[in-house]
């Protein structure tokens, strides 16, 4: 029998996922001291509860409900939140990565707030550093 795959099945195996994590950095040296912290992001990424506005249900294709079964509630009036890990049906799209040095990370930090989620709240990176402060 094969494994299990998607979010919910990462999520709930930790040990899994840094292995992938490992194997997609195996020939990017200088990410290697960065494993650890990609690894724990991403299980906090599957994990973390996001906030769907209506205007977020618009973009799922089919019905709301079926498709954030186990995700979370799913109110009429359109506010909620869902987990990446409690998805039934998502779309897959292609990965990449892009290695940035010199950047200012609080500025694109700032834009990226600005630019997503209609500018919720949410802790602000610090310079030099990836995570908040």
């Amino acid at each position: 029998m094969g494994r299990t795959r998607g979010f919910a099945a990462l999520a709930k195996d930790p040990a899994r996922l840094a292995e992938q994590v490992r194997w997609r950095l195996q020939r990017m040296p200088d990410w290697q001291p960065w494993r650890s912290l990609l690894t724990d992001w991403l299980v906090r990424l599957l994990t973390q509860p996001l906030p769907l506005n209506a205007g977020g249900r618009d973009r799922i294709q089919g019905n709301v409900e079926e498709a954030l079964v186990g995700a979370g509630p799913v109110p009429s009036d359109g506010s909620s939140s869902f987990t990446l890990a409690g998805l039934r049906q998502y779309q897959v799209e292609m990965s990449f990565m892009l290695a940035v040095q010199d950047i200012d990370l609080p500025a694109l930090d700032a834009w990226v707030r600005q630019h997503t989620f209609n500018g919720a709240a949410r802790p602000r990176c610090c310079r030099g550093s990836s995570t908040a402060c």
